[in-house]
């Protein structure tokens, strides 16, 4: 298994957005992070995701949008 037996019986993606149209990174009060020591892999959030698929250079597909604020919610480990 390529993430682990936390993830064992549940869904694991990736999603992405342009790096030049970055979310915003929130806290649990909407108020913007900006110090990014805050944002680390292991704390708790919300974000929301589109699906689209596509269909480019004959790869087709269905990727995964970061399509609003990331919003942090709690520290994690």
């Amino acid at each position: 298994m390529p993430y682990g037996n936390e993830c064992k019986g549940h869904w694991v993606f990736t999603a992405s957005c342009r790096t030049d149209y970055p979310p915003k990174v929130v806290d649990a009060n909407l108020n913007p992070i900006i110090d990014p020591t805050e944002v680390y892999s292991g704390m708790y959030g919300r974000i929301a995701i589109n699906f689209a698929p596509y269909n480019q250079n004959g790869k087709k597909g269905v990727g995964a949008y970061i399509s609003t604020n990331v919003q942090k919610t709690g520290d994690g480990e």
